[in-house]
C-alpha cells in the first residue's frame, strides 16, 4: 500500500495577495499544504487536477512550485480552464511540479489528461481524439496494472445546474475507452470546487476540494463557501482497491 495526495483549483495570481471570493488563494494554499504535511511523510506523490493559476502568469506557477515544494515529493499536474498550457509548461521546472503523460509508481499507473479547450473564454472541457488515443496507448502499455486517470473537468452531470454547463462535453467517449481496460480503478478531477465521490463502470469518480474556496451545491449560479479549503488523500493497494478521505483546514 502507498498513499498519494490530491489537490485542485489553487487559482494563484501573479500578485501574492490575489483573491478568489474574498480569500487570498496563496495563503489558503499554504495553509492546505501545511495541513496535508502530516500525511506527506507516508505519501509517494501528489496530483493537482488543474487551475493551478487564475491568471496564467509565470509568477503564479513559480508560486505554486514554491508552496508545493514544502511537501518534499513529486507533484504531477494537469491543466485546467484557467491555466495557460504554454506558460504552464515553460514556467514549471519539474521541482516539484511535473506535467507529463503518465508515470508508474509502486505497481500503479497514473495517466494525466488535458481536458481544456483552446478557447480561454469557454470553461467547458473536451477530450479530443488525440487525447483519447494517448490515454488508450498508456493503458495498453500497462495491461492489468491498476490505473488512476486524472483530468480537470467533471465527467458527469451534477446536482448543481450551472456547473453542468462547464463539464466535460464528451464523457461517453472517455468511458468507452475506459470500458476496454477494466484495470482502471479511479478517475480524479477538480473544477467543481467541492469533494465528490461516485462510481461508474466500477471506477471510482473522485474530486478534491479547492485549496481556496468551495462552491455551494444545488445552486443555479455560483455561490462561494469561504470558510474552509482542503485536499484529498488516497491509499492505493496492490490488488487495485483504494481508500480515500478529505483533509480540511
Amino acid at each position: 500500500m502507498f498513499q498519494i495526495l490530491h489537490f485542485s483549483d489553487c487559482h494563484l495570481f501573479a500578485a501574492p495577495n490575489g483573491e478568489i471570493g474574498g480569500v487570498r488563494s496563496a495563503d489558503a494554499l499554504a495553509a492546505t499544504v501545511t495541513a496535508a504535511q502530516a500525511g506527506a511523510t507516508t505519501s509517494r506523490l501528489a496530483i493537482i487536477t488543474g487551475d493551478l493559476s487564475q491568471d496564467g502568469t509565470p509568477e503564479s506557477y513559480e508560486r505554486a512550485e514554491q508552496l508545493f515544494a514544502r511537501l518534499g515529493m513529486p507533484v504531477y499536474a494537469v491543466p485546467g480552464n484557467h491555466d495557460r498550457l504554454v506558460c504552464m509548461q515553460t514556467a514549471l521546472t519539474g521541482h516539484p511540479i511535473v506535467w507529463q503523460r503518465s508515470v508508474v509508481v509502486a505497481g500503479w499507473q497514473m495517466v494525466f489528461l488535458n481536458s481544456t479547450l483552446t478557447d480561454p473564454d469557454n470553461p467547458a472541457g473536451l477530450l479530443p481524439a488525440e487525447e483519447l488515443s494517448s490515454l488508450e496507448d498508456a493503458l495498453l502499455a500497462q495491461p492489468g496494472m491498476p490505473t488512476l486517470v486524472a483530468l480537470h473537468h467533471q465527467p458527469m452531470p451534477l446536482d448543481t445546474p450551472w456547473m453542468n454547463r462547464m463539464a466535460l462535453t464528451n464523457p461517453d467517449d472517455l468511458f468507452t475507452v475506459l470500458a476496454r481496460h477494466p484495470w482502471v480503478r479511479a478517475l480524479l478531477f477538480g473544477h467543481i470546487h467541492y469533494p465528490f465521490a461516485g462510481e461508474r463502470q466500477g471506477i471510482h469518480l473522485l474530486s478534491a476540494p479547492s485549496t481556496c474556496v468551495q462552491f455551494a451545491t444545488g445552486t443555479t449560479h455560483p455561490v462561494f463557501v469561504t470558510q474552509t479549503a482542503g485536499c484529498r488523500w488516497l491509499r492505493l493497494y496492490p490488488d487495485g482497491h483504494l481508500a480515500t478521505g478529505i483533509v480540511w483546514i
